[in-house]
């Protein structure tokens, strides 16, 4: 059962990357700044390879909303398993302000998303950020960190 699931979910992942995910002109990217000042609190990346990965704690769109951090300075998220919509684009952090800005070459939006670090987790700002597809964020929400990273990212390219 385990490996059937395993296999429906990989599908569907490789499905929804196709839906917005290019290739062709996409933009040179500089490491972004790391440190987070005034909360204790960094990002850091055991190594460029890797990524850190965000859960929203409700549910998303038919399943997990999760946003993902490359070291690179890229993102991506999806808003749940029945989303056909992965946005992607860069990220930043500027004094404790972690700003998500969309690939509006590559995904048909410029969407800008902002949080703010609490313990190890994202907590979304409404103000000055736009609004998910699919799902209903509300100011305060918050993003859990998943234990571990990932070592796998999604790079705009």
């Amino acid at each position: 059962m385990k490996k059937v699931l395993s296999g429906l979910i990989a599908a569907l992942a490789a499905l929804l990357l196709a839906s917005c995910a290019g290739t062709a002109g996409a933009p040179e990217t500089a490491a972004p700044e790391t440190d987070i000042p005034d909360t204790g609190d960094a990002l850091t990346f055991p190594s460029e390879n890797h990524s850190r990965l965000y859960v929203w704690e409700k549910k998303g769109f038919g399943g997990d909303f999760g946003i993902t951090l490359n070291a690179d300075g890229t993102y991506s998220y999806y808003a749940g398993y029945l989303s056909s919509y992965i946005g992607i684009g860069t990220w930043s952090v500027d004094r404790g302000v972690l700003t998500m800005t969309e690939d509006k070459e590559h995904c048909g939006y410029d969407f800008v998303f902002r949080f703010r670090f609490d313990g190890g987790d994202l907590v979304y700002l409404a103000d000055g950020s736009s609004k998910f597809m699919y799902v209903s964020v509300q100011d305060g929400d918050r993003f859990l960190k998943r234990d571990g990273d990932s070592g796998v990212e999604l790079k705009i390219s």
